[in-house]
């Protein structure tokens, strides 16, 4: 379950700032819950006017809601009851796997983005722009010591991982029948955790 409020103020024609909050909560069965407030804010200016520029930056903070598929790990399953007669002995055992626990107090992954850029041209004809972004891993929900956590809670290992990103473009008119979009990118990344938790694959 998840609710967003926004507003956008427009101190000037030509100017727009947007600020908003989102509160999130997902669940897994009694085994985990996640509850998140992420505000989020951003500002843009027509600088040149008449829509033929825009200058623009903005923070938010996200995260992603229980990952599908979890549960199989966490509650595993089914419960095997196995049956063995031999010599008129009958031996009963129960099998299967009994699912990965979960460390009380776990949080769930967060990410914090960073962007500013400016745009200019003829609306609806053609426009030039750059862009510079950062994104910031906060938190990870993930493998810790044989047991689902916030990574580094227990290990003391935190996970870490940053994304640096450096973009223009150039497009034609998002009208036209025939589409022009030019564009190069620059990024790097670093840190530890190489991405979140895949119920698929197993702890990252």
């Amino acid at each position: 379950v998840a609710a967003y409020l926004t507003d956008t103020w427009r101190p000037a024609p030509i100017v727009a700032v947007e600020y908003g909050v989102r509160a999130q909560s997902s669940q897994l069965g009694t085994a985990l819950t996640l509850r998140e407030v992420l505000p989020r804010a951003s500002a843009a200016w027509d600088f040149l006017g008449g829509g033929r520029s825009r200058a623009f930056v903005g923070w938010g903070r996200y995260a992603p809601v229980v990952p599908a598929g979890l549960g199989a790990v966490v509650y595993a399953g089914p419960t095997l009851l196995q049956t063995l007669t031999f010599a008129g002995t009958a031996d009963q055992s129960l099998g299967g796997n009994a699912g990965e626990p979960v460390r009380a107090g776990a949080r769930g992954t967060r990410v914090d983005e960073a962007l500013a850029g400016v745009e200019v041209g003829q609306p609806d004809v053609i426009r030039l722009g750059l862009t510079v972004r950062n994104r910031h891993l906060g938190r990870a929900l993930d493998d810790e010591l044989g047991a689902l956590g916030t990574a580094g809670a227990t290990s003391g290992a935190a996970a870490t991982r940053d994304y640096d990103e450096v973009a223009t473009w150039l497009d034609g008119a998002p009208t036209a029948k025939l589409g022009v979009r030019l564009g190069y990118t620059w990024s790097r990344l670093r840190g530890n955790w190489p991405g979140p938790y895949d119920p698929v694959e197993g702890a990252q």
